[in-house]
């Protein structure tokens, strides 16, 4: 480093003399003289690790692999374990301790979120001069074109596709993947085994927090402690609660930045500042129903709570909007509808009426509620008659356009006939199924869990009408006399990722748990989606009936819902 009087640099006790004309701040050609020098000096570099959270024994092992650095310490800034020894090296301390030019830095995961902010680390680092190295793993595949950027890290057995944009300090957790084209923005973590397609990339700023934590508070927070969380979480607001966990209000930006032109102190409580009549939804409010909240009152976020006005969760109206855009609808129409026959020999399924409205008109109305846009319908069976109802699509504001099998393809053959092939998530669902499942839950789900494909799956209670023995060889050990068993049953709806249909043959006929099984052979990830909200299949006239008498009750209930959400909860 530079002394005091700029005249010598200090390479781990080697003195080179270096004369400046002046005291100045390291530039690039500096940096790269710095570490030139620096290999003169010894033939390993001096490298810390910064943040002893997530990762940290990996991080070290792909270190130690490059054989080019020689690590002299941890930085963390958890004071409870400075001066501990973590898998052989020891916790320093923090930023404010190190200035050294001359040394190189890696940037781990914090184990608690808050406890720092990579992206400020960087340009702390950056700032001070240290070298913030591209390390890749030799277990890692990385596609030629890929280019990567300082701080980038890529541990054991991650894989990065030709194509793929990496921001810089990423890091690509073990056995991660990002697939051709994919792009995830700078600072951006990929944990362990999450798989980013390219339909996935770049996250959107102020997105859904990835926890409520990230946006709750105590309403006697310190304002400067509101602001440092309001910070961290990007969602320019904080929902306030009480000692019982009840929210009392909220606060944004705007009403710090009041608070600070009017004069109150940085150490008073948010109390002072904060919102005391927010607008909230209670639990289970529809998406549409949020979005026009939000919109009729020019806000972008919105908290729901429960019934004793804890909050439960945040809506984002960009994320509300766009979610379902992320998708693309598949409704499967070409079946004979064999059990509700007669009404099924001149009117194809989808087409019967439930409460005087087509099975398809509400699986298509509800679709565009939730925001969808591209809507396909695979047809056989009478499908001149659900093309002559449907049409382009624009009388439910959708582009609806058709799959034609010629022959009966099962539930999955026809996907194979879709062209273009989708580039997005695709949901399929049967044409003869009402719910009002919240499609952006399941695409949700399907990111959490990095599957392949989810299937939606309806707990369901058979009630068996004899006594059933449970058996030991030829001893009896107990009887249940006429028991309820449960089950979970596939309930129709499958969300599926655009590789599953390579797996397809083209045209042949093949059905949705013959593709789940070929999914699970391959070692792909398939998922269960539970659905506790209201789903119906119709399957036969007693369905069709039931159906209806759901649907007035449901419209009775709606027609009470009270506008004003401060009023519902």
């Amino acid at each position: 480093m530079l002394d005091e009087a700029g005249r010598s640099l200090i390479f781990t006790g080697l003195q080179v003399k270096y004369k400046p004309k002046a005291l100045r701040t390291v530039g690039p050609d500096d940096q790269l003289m710095l570490d030139h020098l620096a290999c003169m000096a010894d033939d390993k570099r001096p490298i810390l690790v910064v943040g002893a959270g997530l990762y940290l024994e990996n991080i070290i092992s792909l270190i130690l692999e490059t054989g080019h650095y020689d690590i002299k310490g941890i930085l963390d800034p958890d004071q409870k374990i400075k001066g501990e020894w973590l898998h052989g090296f020891p916790v320093l301390g923090w930023l404010g301790e190190f200035t050294h030019i001359n040394t190189s830095a890696v940037i781990g995961v914090p184990a608690i979120q808050g406890s720092f902010d990579r992206a400020a680390v960087f340009q702390i680092l950056k700032k001070r001069g240290f070298h913030l190295p591209i390390l890749k793993a030799a277990s890692c595949r990385c596609d030629p074109d890929v280019t990567t950027r300082h701080a980038t890290l890529l541990l054991q057995d991650s894989s990065v596709y030709s194509g793929a944009h990496i921001g810089e300090n990423c890091l690509i957790g073990p056995r991660a993947v990002l697939t051709q084209g994919a792009s995830i923005d700078a600072h951006s973590v990929v944990f362990a085994g999450k798989r980013i397609d390219k339909e996935e990339s770049r996250t959107r700023s102020r997105t859904k927090p990835k926890s409520l934590e990230a946006v709750l508070a105590s309403e006697n927070t310190p304002i400067q402690d509101v602001i440092y969380k309001l910070n961290w979480s990007a969602m320019e607001i904080m929902l306030l609660t009480d000692n019982r966990g009840v929210m009392t209000g909220t606060v944004t930006d705007g009403d710090i930045r009041r608070g600070i032109l009017a004069g109150i102190e940085l150490k008073s409580s948010v109390k002072a500042i904060m919102n005391r009549n927010p607008i909230y939804v209670p639990i289970d409010t529809p998406s549409d129903k949020m979005i026009d909240i939000m919109r009729h009152n020019s806000i972008r976020q919105l908290p729901i709570v429960d019934k004793q006005k804890k909050p439960v969760g945040l809506e984002i109206i960009d994320e509300l909007i766009t979610k379902s855009r992320q998708l693309d609808a598949v409704i499967m129409a070409g079946g004979l509808g064999t059990r509700l026959m007669p009404l099924t020999e001149k009117t194809p399924k989808p087409l019967l009426e439930v409460a005087g409205k087509p099975i398809l008109d509400h699986i298509l109305s509800g679709l565009r509620r939730s925001g969808f846009e591209e809507v396909a319908i695979s047809v056989n069976y009478l499908g001149d008659h659900i093309k002559e109802h449907v049409g382009n699509g624009s009388t439910y504001q959708l582009n609806v356009s058709y799959v034609n099998e010629r022959d009966r393809l099962g539930t999955a053959g026809a996907l194979s006939l879709l062209n273009p092939r989708p580039q997005k998530p695709i949901l399929v669902m049967n044409g003869d199924l009402l719910t009002n499942l919240d499609f952006s839950k399941l695409l949700e789900f399907s990111d959490e869990g990095g599957y392949a494909l989810v299937m939606c799956v309806k707990k369901q209670s058979i009630k068996i009408p004899y006594g059933v023995v449970d058996l030991a060889g030829s001893e009896v050990q107990s009887i249940k006399e006429k028991p309820d068993c449960e089950y979970f049953i596939n309930a129709g709806i499958y969300l599926l990722k655009p590789f599953c249909l390579d797996l397809m043959p083209k045209g042949a006929t093949l059905d949705m748990p013959d593709l789940v099984s070929m999914l699970i052979e391959k070692g792909e990830r398939v998922g269960a989606f539970p659905i506790f909200e209201y789903w119906r299949d119709i399957g036969t006239v007693s369905d069709l009936d039931a159906a209806t008498m759901e649907h007035e009750k449901t419209q009775e209930n709606k027609s009470q819902h009270i506008c004003d959400p401060r009023k519902t909860a």
